[in-house]
């Protein structure tokens, strides 16, 4: 199982191939994504209200038909928590995508998953979900007369 590009950057933690993950989305960037992920049929990404993409040539098909004709977007994550151990890290993120206009295009929260491999850490999942911000209530917004 190839692990790594031998021309990809060695991320020496898993904090620094996800910075590089997120520079490579925010600018659109296949070969920037390309060379963050793990190249590996072990390799899996579901997009937001996507099906799961299994192995490396799907998910690296899905990011080039995203960026095809796409405008850089605006980017912010946030990550919430993380746990590392010796191979293998776990990263709950929080995104937000907005357009070049300004407008909000999406809030995501994301797990990626990244593994250690002999030329650095490598990203072999990412399963993006739409965050479900709850409105206010209109009993929220008023005040409560008795």
């Amino acid at each position: 199982m190839s692990q790594s590009r031998p021309d990809a950057p060695a991320f020496e933690s898993s904090a620094l191939a996800e910075a590089y993950f997120y520079e490579a989305f925010a600018n659109i960037d296949v070969q920037g994504m390309s060379e963050v992920w793990l190249s590996s049929d072990a390799a899996y990404c579901i997009h937001p209200n996507g099906r799961p993409l299994l192995g490396f040539q799907a998910v690296q098909e899905s990011w080039r038909a995203m960026f095809s004709g796409g405008q850089p977007v605006t980017l912010f994550y946030r990550v919430v928590t993380k746990q590392v151990n010796d191979g293998m890290a776990i990263h709950l993120v929080e995104e937000e995508l907005s357009a070049a206009d300004g407008s909000r295009r999406g809030l995501i929260t994301a797990t990626n998953c990244y593994l250690k491999t002999e030329r650095g850490w490598r990203l072999f999942s990412h399963h993006g979900s739409p965050m479900i911000v709850p409105e206010q209530s209109q009993a929220e917004t008023s005040a409560r007369i008795h």
